[in-house]
């Protein structure tokens, strides 16, 4: 059983209806600040300070989908909360903690969509230094705005959010969009995760697309875009949602675009993680569902604590884990994408009832992660920090197998690169591995090769990247796709 207690954001005298959740931390006063938001019924803003929580301050009635993000200009610390209003419009409120009362505070309304009507999904990250990205989703199609709130805290009424075009995918459906900023020295990186679903083409897949600072929002063409797919879609008709992305903002090591995300595919959790700028994207499946039966794996949340990634989701099994549907699960995934192990942490502490929602932060105290979650059956928002060895957390393993990694990633490596005539890519498989494809496209989606992986052994495997299809390739950058039955990788070429 878990050693440390969940405890109380706040409680309803009625089962909430909540549906989404968010937080965000910042160091203040030699010591940890969290703000935590919800929708439902009351939809509130609610802080936690060494362990203690003030009382919920609401936000407008009818807010939905919140996400929070924390800034302080060295005086006092705001909490910009952005949400879509009763009438469907993406709003973003600034309030002011007040640090007697435990609370925020005094709120400042900003709206963000041109559009009236019709926003989704809206979400913001700020640097710790001010540069702020909100980002949402209004008929298919991805708008986002960059605000500097370090210097007036105020927003032109005019600053409303653009649609992100000039995308290298030529989307035509963009959906369930996130955002992280990233700054290392003076620059400035906005990764911006959706899901791109192509129905021209029959192709779907969780694409990262990232750009300036600068240029987000700012005109209707941005310019300096780059991207590439991180994760494909099995099937056209899986159903591929929630795309959730993070940066980290320490240690030094990290480079100014790495990121790590994930996203739900039917019933089950995929990652994705990139630590060497952009140019080599590891992604794998968390769960398999399958293997458990009735598992459904859904909502996963991701960040990054120290040198670790966390991931954490909702897992329903009536038959596994309790008696009542859900609990909360989280594992840790080496910085470089590859998962520890694949024995999952149980966050929340009571072993029966429906436990969903969760959202995690962990960039300000190392190798601890801060957790909250609904709790059905308590009627009650939950929270906990715990260090990621999960001595505090109760162990699960829903799908029977041993500790052992199954997921050690399939290399793919390709030298030299920028490619000549004599470039080859150096396949890495184990027992058991399946590849399914290995296919190079450019920047616009469209695939350009396909490679021919039928004499693939496990063991190390040589294969030449010249062929007939590569050699008439205009210079430029491509990406080269390699997908098994566990792994999906992805690297950047250039010719």
């Amino acid at each position: 059983m878990a050693t440390n207690p969940d405890k109380i954001a706040t409680t309803f005298a009625t089962t909430p209806t909540i549906l989404n959740t968010g937080v965000d931390e910042i160091a203040y006063s030699n010591s940890i600040l969290r703000a935590m938001v919800y929708d439902g019924a009351t939809p509130s803003i609610v802080c936690e300070l060494n362990g203690n929580t003030g009382v919920p301050f609401p936000l407008p009635s009818g807010a939905t989908n919140p996400d929070v993000a924390l800034y302080s200009n060295g005086t006092t610390t705001y909490a910009f909360v952005v949400f879509i209003n009763s009438v469907g419009r993406a709003t973003c409120n600034r309030y002011t903690y007040n640090a007697s009362t435990n609370q925020f505070t005094s709120a400042a309304a900003k709206t963000v969509s041109s559009q009236a009507s019709g926003c989704t999904n809206p979400n913001i990250d700020i640097t710790p230094s001010g540069e702020a990205v909100v980002v949402y989703e209004h008929n298919n199609a991805i708008f986002a705005r960059s605000y500097n709130v370090s210097n007036t805290l105020s927003w032109p009424a005019s600053a409303f959010a653009q649609e992100i075009v000039d995308d290298p995918f030529g989307d035509l459906e963009n959906y369930h969009p996130d955002v992280a900023v990233n700054k290392k020295g003076n620059n400035v990186v906005v990764s911006f995760i959706y899901v791109n679903d192509d129905v021209v083409n029959a192709a779907k897949e969780t694409a990262v697309l990232q750009m300036p600072f600068s240029s987000v929002g700012i005109t209707a063409t941005p310019s300096g875009i780059s991207g590439i797919p991180v994760v494909q879609a099995p099937s056209y008709t899986d159903v591929m949602q929630y795309p959730r992305i993070t940066a980290p903002h320490s240690p030094s090591h990290f480079n100014d675009n790495d990121f790590a995300a994930v996203v739900q595919v039917n019933n089950d959790v995929y990652s994705a993680v990139t630590n060497d700028n952009f140019s080599n994207v590891y992604s794998v499946a968390l769960t398999n569902s399958a293997q458990f039966g009735n598992g459904n794996n859904e909502k996963p949340v991701v960040t990054y604590s120290g040198d670790n990634v966390i991931v954490a989701w909702s897992y329903g099994d009536a038959g596994k884990l309790g008696t009542n549907n859900k609990e909360v699960l989280a594992t840790r995934l080496y910085w470089g994408g590859v998962p520890v192990t694949v024995d999952f942490s149980v966050v929340n502490l009571k072993t029966n009832g429906n436990q969903f929602a969760p959202s995690i932060v962990g960039n300000i105290n190392p190798g601890n992660t801060f957790y909250m979650f609904v709790d059905e059956d308590q009627k009650a928002i939950l929270y906990k920090e715990s260090h990621w060895l999960n001595s505090s957390l109760r162990t699960a393993n829903p799908n029977g197998t041993s500790a052992t990694n199954p997921f050690a990633p399939n290399l793919l490596k390709i030298y030299p690169n920028p490619i000549t005539d004599q470039s080859q890519m150096e396949i890495t498989l184990k027992e058991g591995d399946v590849v399914k494809s290995l296919s190079l496209y450019n920047l616009a989606g469209q695939k350009v090769a396909n490679f021919e992986t039928s004499n693939l052994v496990p063991g190390v495997n040589q294969l030449s990247l010249h062929s007939k299809q590569t050699e008439n390739l205009q210079k430029g950058m491509y990406v080269l796709r390699f997908i098994t039955n566990n792994t999906q990788q992805t690297v950047k070429i250039q010719k």
